[in-house]
């Protein structure tokens, strides 16, 4: 008699049921996106590998909801030429002599990769974190740095020649023997760089 009182406790019973399901089909798609993205990343790392930039940018214009996890990736040499890397996760890639010219990196997460003597010029660099990254030897010439995070970065003779470094954060960042001439460094934060 009091599970049917009114109908309230079976109504609260189903509920309940109804929220768990609802819980765990919420949770078997989650697992379903991560095991997805995670093939996508594998994929993705073969077709920049290769300099496969084509295919790679077509498969970034059919899943415009992923954003590649490249952690760590060995990337040393390849040719990234106009790649889109927006939103990827690069920190602690190998992109040594990696050529990125003109790729698109916005808010791209570089931190700690090593980037010694890649050509970065007029790539599209706005809003990425790029703090504690190694880019001594780097051609960032008329690359757009505005907004980035260069925190502990060392740019020991990088060339920045014309790029725009406006509102980013060099605090204590490298700058020894750097190229700077032309450099658009409007509300830039410069504070304890090393020089």
């Amino acid at each position: 008699m009091l599970l049917y009182r009114n109908g309230e406790r079976l109504s609260l019973i189903l509920r309940e049921n109804m929220v768990l399901f609802q819980k765990s089909q919420k949770e078997a798609h989650m697992e379903e996106v991560k095991e997805k993205n995670h093939e996508l990343d594998k994929q993705a790392l073969i077709l920049l590998q290769q300099g496969a930039i084509g295919d790679y940018n077509s498969l970034r214009k059919k899943t415009p909801d992923w954003f590649p996890n490249l952690s760590g990736a060995d990337l040393r040499g390849a040719n990234l030429i106009n790649a889109n890397l927006r939103g990827a996760n690069l920190s602690k890639a190998d992109l040594r002599k990696a050529n990125l010219s003109e790729a698109d990196l916005r808010w791209v997460y570089l931190s700690e990769a090593d980037l010694q003597w890649a050509n970065l010029s007029k790539a599209d660099i706005r809003k990425a974190n790029l703090s504690e990254a190694d880019l001594r030897w780097v051609y960032l010439s008329e690359a757009d740095l505005s907004e980035a995070n260069l925190m502990w970065a060392d740019l020991m003779w990088a060339d920045l020649s014309c790029a725009n470094l406006s509102c980013a954060n060099l605090y204590e960042a490298n700058l020894s023997k750097a190229k700077l001439e032309g450099a658009n460094l409007d509300g830039t934060h410069l504070r304890n760089i090393r020089e």
